[in-house]
This record gives structure tokens, sequence and C-alpha cells, in this order.
């Protein structure tokens, strides 16, 4: 494979663990206001605080983060072919 593939595939991979990363996110964010909605309607006072997910809760975001960052270094090691 050539050189530019490697690190176009790493990019990529990047990429797709923050996209990853932050739809956990904004999951989190809906699951929490969808909670807390439900305590408005039915009288509760009390409103829960967002739980965010971290960064290595999730095994594909940082697999695919180390992954990305492996191809761009394998990318920038090789010799031109």
């Amino acid at each position: 494979m050539e050189k530019r593939t490697f690190i176009f595939l790493g990019a990529i991979l990047i990429i797709v663990s923050g996209t990853f990363y932050t739809a956990e996110r904004v999951a989190a964010i809906l699951a929490g206001g969808l909670a807390d909605g439900g305590s408005a309607i039915h009288g509760g006072g009390t409103f829960g605080t967002v739980d965010y997910p971290g960064f290595f809760d999730n095994l594909f975001v940082y697999m695919f983060f180390v992954l990305g960052l492996l191809l761009i270094g394998v990318g920038f090691v090789q010799k031109k072919s």
C-alpha cells in the first residue's frame, strides 16, 4: 500500500473515533434530558446531572483512535513505494 493510503486510513479512523465519542455524549445529554423532563411532568423537583461517558468507556473509541495513530505512524515511517 502507498504511504498516503496509510495516512488517509489513519485519519479516517481517528475521525470515526471522535464521531463515536461525540455520539455517546449526545446520547447521554438526551437521556438526562428525558429523565429530567419526566420528573418535571410528574412534579418531581430534583434534576440529576448528566453523567458523561469517559474516553475509555467504549472499546471502539480508543481502539479506532489507537489504530488510527498506528496507521498514521506507519505511513510516515514507510519508505516511498
